[in-house]
């Protein structure tokens, strides 16, 4: 491959996409609110821009706050729908181009493959979930754009144990937390784990320091947030006020599939009687009263959820019965399928180098068991995706070598 290869192959690629998502975006997706939980986002914005308050129905924690000011500040641009929709759209689009940039510059870390990267770097454009999603008002393409920059930087700090580099990563993990509470306490396991990846490994002192600035700037970050909500509620609320509802959705009586739809799987007159409960502190220590009350005394029935959220989190397939058709199924196989197959390839493969990978292990990890015990679904999956093409690069990009020989294989460097 000539010097300018890469580069003329990422132009024509992010051309491509430019234009794939602009006909999506116009001609495919209408120009209208599709999901419940976009007129959440929407509500929390137009709240934030008419009174300056983060508040859904009244409500003040109920989730992470970032989605919502990022819309806000569109929303101020382009006040009216039709052209706010588009706004969103073109700037989910531009996030899910950085996180391209982000995981094409992780692979280039991991494997030390040029061609692995422009792997990534098309898949992760192309890939029909990330296209879809993108054009939806929600919260997963940010969370997944920060969540892969604080990896990709992460990486870098491993492989130049930078301070600097360390604080950055951790920056970015605090803004991927005010996205969605999903990483919560996670991200100084992930700065431990990360110890294991050094090139060469750090003294027990030298790797203390590290762990402990990069809590402290993680908590820097989010001492805002948990400043206000102690203002608020006059406690102290780290996250959200929505994670016990998840719990007791996924742990309760009348859950018997490990399904995530409150008007089926709850009990309506048991969930009516919690909100009858007092404000949203009482309601949410109610909820999370009940699950835990449930799980105590069924431990064989959580078990059982469990291992059915464990085949809806990694399903193949969609567990929704409106995408069950034969064509949404190819299209997942065909996708999803694929890159969750060469992951596990390339697990496989470089499981002596598992030390290198362990930050991505813990994080699939993390997720695996905490939707294990909360709710699941592909949703929720969805930001571990990017990782699993960061995974799957290495051999599709093997493939791909022995297969056209236009690809050069010195465009490599040794990790």
């Amino acid at each position: 491959m000539n010097a300018l290869g890469p580069l003329r192959w990422k132009l024509f690629s992010g051309v491509l996409f430019l234009g794939i998502c602009v006909v999506l975006n116009v001609f495919f997706f209408p120009a209208a609110l599709r999901f419940p939980d976009e007129t959440r986002f929407v509500k929390e914005a137009q709240s934030l821009v008419e009174t300056g308050e983060f508040r859904k129905d009244g409500a003040r924690a109920w989730e992470m706050p970032l989605s919502a000011i990022l819309y806000a500040a569109v929303l101020k641009i382009f006040p009216d729908e039709a052209q706010f929709i588009p706004a969103i759209r073109m700037l989910q689009f531009l996030l899910l181009f950085g996180a391209a940039a982000a995981i094409s510059r992780l692979i280039w870390r991991l494997f030390g493959d040029r061609l692995a990267s422009l792997v990534a770097w098309t898949v992760m454009l192309f890939y029909p979930f990330f296209l879809f999603y993108q054009s939806l008002l929600l919260s997963e393409t940010l969370f997944l754009a920060l969540l892969s920059a604080a990896f990709c930087v992460l990486y870098e700090w491993i492989d130049t144990q930078k301070m600097s580099t360390l604080c950055t990563a951790s920056a970015l993990f605090g803004l991927a937390t005010y996205t969605k509470a999903t990483l919560s306490i996670f991200p100084p396991v992930l700065f431990a784990v990360s110890l294991l990846a050094f090139p060469v490994s750090a003294d027990l002192r030298r790797g203390m320091r590290y762990v402990l600035l990069g809590t402290c700037v993680y908590a820097a970050c989010l001492s805002p947030w948990w400043i206000r909500n102690a203002v608020l509620f006059s406690r102290f609320v780290p996250f959200t006020t929505s994670a016990s509802w998840n719990l007791y959705l996924g742990n309760n009586p009348s859950n018997t599939r490990g399904g995530i739809d409150w008007s089926v799987d709850v009990d309506p007159e048991k969930v009516a009687e919690i909100h009858r409960a007092g404000d949203e502190l009482a309601v949410s220590d109610a909820f999370a009263r009940e699950a835990k009350t449930f799980m105590k005394e069924n431990p064989k029935a959580v078990f059982r959820l469990s291992l059915i959220k464990f085949v809806r989190f990694w399903n193949v397939f969609f567990n929704a019965k409106e995408f069950s058709s034969p064509f949404y199924n190819l299209v997942s196989l065909g996708s999803y399928g694929v890159i969750l197959l060469f992951a596990l390839i390339s697990t496989f493969v470089n499981r002596r180098r598992w030390r290198r990978f362990s930050p991505i292990f813990a994080l699939v990890a993390i997720f695996t068991v905490l939707h294990m015990i909360v709710i699941a679904s592909l949703r929720y999956r969805l930001p571990l995706e990017p990782f699993l093409i960061a995974l799957a690069a290495g051999p599709l990009a093997g493939i791909l070598r022995r297969r056209v020989p236009f690809f050069d294989a010195s465009e490599q460097r040794s990790i």
